[in-house]
């Protein structure tokens, strides 16, 4: 796994837009609980908390979830499964509903260029400050994560 990977770089933006585009309503999930459809309104949240679109304050950052957000972005390992998300990341809890399936994937494309085009982001609610090349490699490894979850 390269921690090179990062939505700035254009193929790798590319090749994960790509994936995003394999995913089905009916595609099998591997863990977790989300359906495909969920897992779009899920990632389409977190990009836009990443975007500075968060409607909710922002949370602090302890220093426990300082030092997983270290880890998280910068050891070339996969993330576990069947971590629990934040309430309002999540579309049984407080997180977007699904609606229409090719409209929120088409949502979540979007969202995902935005980012690879700014070139400056806000601090992250759950995460933080974080580098140009850190904001990069979070967007990629999560969407990433949830792709590998659906076989994408």
């Amino acid at each position: 796994m390269s921690l090179r990977r990062n939505v700035f770089t254009p193929h790798h933006l590319d090749r994960l837009i790509a994936r995003v585009l394999q995913v089905r309503p009916d595609s099998r999930r591997r863990w977790g609980r989300m359906t495909p459809h969920q897992m779009l309104c899920h990632l389409s949240d977190s990009m836009r908390a990443t975007l500075g679109e968060w409607t909710r304050p922002p949370h602090r950052l302890p220093p426990m979830r300082a030092l997983v957000r270290f880890l998280a972005f910068n050891l070339p390992v996969r993330w576990p499964h069947g971590v629990r998300t934040a309430r309002e990341l999540d579309a049984e809890r407080d997180g977007t509903k699904p609606v229409d399936f090719e409209r929120d994937r088409a949502e979540l494309i979007a969202l995902l260029r935005r980012i690879a085009a700014s070139d400056s982001l806000p601090p992250h609610p759950l995460w933080g400050r974080m580098s140009r090349g850190m904001t990069g490699r979070y967007v990629w490894r999560h969407t990433d994560h949830h792709l590998r979850q659906f076989g994408a």
